[in-house]
C-alpha cells in the first residue's frame, strides 16, 4: 500500500509541477522553476518519503530495489564484455542478426520521430534541424555502448520535445515581455497603429530570435 501510495503521489505531483507556470500562486521566477525542474524534484522529495521509518513492513517484503556497486570487483565484466565477442560462435551471430534488425529499425523509427517533435517550427531553434547529424550520432553511441556493454541511449517520444519546450519557453516569455512593454510605451505616447507595430517590429528584430512566425501573428 505504501508503495501505491508512493508511485501515484509521484506521479500526480510530477504531472502537476509540468503546469505550474499557469498558477496563480507563488513568484514568476519560481513558478518557472518548478515548470523546468519539478519532476526531478519530485523524484527527490518522494524518494526522501520512502525513507520514512515504519516498523509494521514485514522482513520478507523488501522496502526499495538493491542495487549492486558498479564499480565492484565483480562487475566488471559488464565493462570488458567485447574481449569476449571473438569467442561467439558463428552460428549466434546469424541468429542475433534477425533480432538487431529488428531493433536497429525500431531505433531509426523511435529517434526519427522524437528528432522531428523536438525540432519542429514552433520551437523555434536557432539552428536547422539535423537529423542526419543526429541519427549519425545515434549510431556511434549505440556501437559505444555495445561495445562497453551498457543499455544504448537514444531519443524518446516524450522527453525529447519536453526538454526542447522547457529551454524555449523562457525565450518565448521574454520576447512576448518586450513585445508587451514596447505597446505600452507606445501607446502610452499617442502613438497609430503603423508606429507602435514598427516599434514593435524593432524591438523584435533587436531580440536576434528567429521566431518569424509570431510577427505574422502580430500583424493579424
Amino acid at each position: 500500500m505504501f508503495a501505491l501510495v508512493l508511485s501515484f503521489g509521484l506521479l500526480l505531483t510530477a504531472l502537476r509541477s509540468r503546469k505550474a507556470r499557469s498558477w496563480r500562486y507563488g513568484s514568476g521566477w519560481l513558478r518557472g522553476l518548478i515548470a523546468d525542474y519539478g519532476v526531478p524534484l519530485m523524484v527527490l522529495i518522494w524518494t526522501g518519503i520512502s525513507y520514512i521509518p515504519s516498523g509494521s513492513v514485514p522482513e520478507g517484503i523488501p522496502r526499495r530495489l538493491f542495487s549492486p556497486n558498479p564499480w565492484s570487483p565483480g562487475a566488471y565484466q559488464n565493462w570488458t564484455v567485447v574481449k569476449d565477442m571473438l569467442n561467439v560462435p558463428l552460428l549466434y551471430i546469424i541468429g542475433a542478426f534477425i533480432p538487431a534488425t529488428m531493433i536497429a529499425v525500431l531505433y531509426y523509427f523511435d529517434h526519427s520521430v522524437a528528432s522531428q517533435l523536438a525540432q519542429q517550427k514552433e520551437f523555434n531553434l536557432r539552428k536547422p534541424p539535423s537529423f542526419h547529424y543526429d541519427l549519425l550520432l545515434l549510431g556511434f553511441l549505440t556501437l559505444l555502448c555495445g561495445l562497453i556493454g551498457i543499455p544504448p541511449s537514444n531519443g524518446v517520444i516524450p522527453q525529447s520535445p519536453m526538454h526542447t519546450k522547457s529551454l524555449a519557453t523562457l525565450k518565448h516569455q521574454l520576447l512576448r515581455n518586450r513585445l508587451v512593454t514596447t505597446a505600452r510605451k507606445s501607446m502610452g505616447q499617442n502613438s497609430s497603429l503603423g508606429q507602435v507595430y514598427g516599434s514593435m517590429q524593432e524591438a523584435y528584430q533587436q531580440m536576434q530570435t528567429p521566431l518569424i512566425y509570431q510577427a505574422h501573428q502580430l500583424k493579424d
